[in-house]
């Protein structure tokens, strides 16, 4: 892979703020030649698409690297339960980013909503990812063909 952002002398090493990516990426495979060439400052891969073994993969490879680690957590409270184990396992911890604008599928889909507390996620002393799906959730949450995406106009 070549092209733009890949050069060790490239956008990531001419900024002061790290560059950040790779969302759309499910395997340590897809990473390498981002993270050996440290294009990314920090790599984003989302549970949701790559799972939680592999992301932990990515973040052993990134660590090798000296490349942090802060995933991608845009699709629905669990997969925001299931990034935020992944962020309490790693090296060093940053932060786990969740979309503020997931409306009902944010946190309508479990059982009880997680405690946020001065900006950090508690995790509930259960086992698992620590929470439960709704009661009827197949019901109020039905499958829709189409892109999952909504388009926000600001």
């Amino acid at each position: 892979m070549a092209g733009p952002g890949l050069s060790p002398n490239g956008l990531n090493a001419a900024v002061d703020l790290p560059i950040t990516g790779g969302e759309q990426y499910t395997t340590l495979e897809q990473f390498r030649p981002y993270l050996a060439k440290r294009a990314y400052g920090i790599v984003q891969p989302d549970v949701g698409w790559c799972g939680i073994t592999e992301a932990m993969r990515i973040a052993e490879a990134a660590h090798r690297y000296g490349i942090d680690l802060c995933p991608h957590s845009w699709h629905n409270g669990l997969m925001a339960m299931a990034n935020g184990h992944l962020v309490a396992a790693l090296h060093h911890p940053r932060v786990l980013e969740l979309c503020m604008i997931q409306g009902p599928l944010q946190w309508g889909m479990l059982s009880g909503q997680p405690v946020i507390e001065n900006g950090w996620l508690l995790f509930p002393d259960s086992p698992g990812l620590g929470v439960d799906l709704a009661e009827n959730v197949e019901e109020k949450f039905p499958y829709i063909e189409g892109h999952y995406a909504v388009q926000v106009e600001r």
